[in-house]
């Protein structure tokens, strides 16, 4: 059986609530934003999915998320992944993690059930700010997303 591992940059991150958004910026290594704490949004990460090649189907293996938090002056104010979703297409969610430790700097990789996917796949992540001390809004970056499928 072959596999598939398929990844996206996280400069393809679209944000859900743009009226929290206060900084966004595209960079070769991803996408940062900022919000101010108290917030929270979904974030987006459409990965590209592989439904069936030469007439053999693919099942989903696994995922991964490569995100980070700034550091520094900005310290002050956490932004933290709480809650990581996986969709096949508009209708059906195949995986939630709903308390998702993700630390700084970090890569999270989920390994789950084969899964059929009959649309295509999105990752969508919830981050939260939290306040700490001062007033200076956290900062995370996306850096890139994917998925593992093997062959039927």
């Amino acid at each position: 059986m072959g596999k598939f591992d398929l990844r996206i940059h996280g400069g393809t991150t679209q944000y859900e609530l743009p009226h929290l958004v206060k900084y966004v910026r595209r960079f070769g290594w991803g996408t940062e934003v900022e919000q101010e704490p108290g917030t929270d949004n979904w974030f987006h990460i459409a990965i590209p999915t592989l439904k069936k090649q030469e007439d053999v189907l693919l099942l989903y293996d696994f995922t991964y998320l490569k995100a980070h938090r700034a550091s520094g002056n900005i310290s002050n104010v956490i932004a933290l992944i709480d809650r990581v979703h996986i969709w096949d297409g508009a209708t059906k969610r195949i995986f939630a993690d709903d308390n998702v430790s993700f630390p700084y700097g970090s890569f999270k990789f989920w390994s789950l059930p084969h899964t059929l996917i009959a649309e295509g796949m999105n990752m969508s992540i919830h981050v939260t700010w939290y306040q700490q001390s001062g007033d200076n809004r956290g900062k995370i970056t996306f850096s890139s997303a994917g998925a593992g499928f093997e062959e039927y």
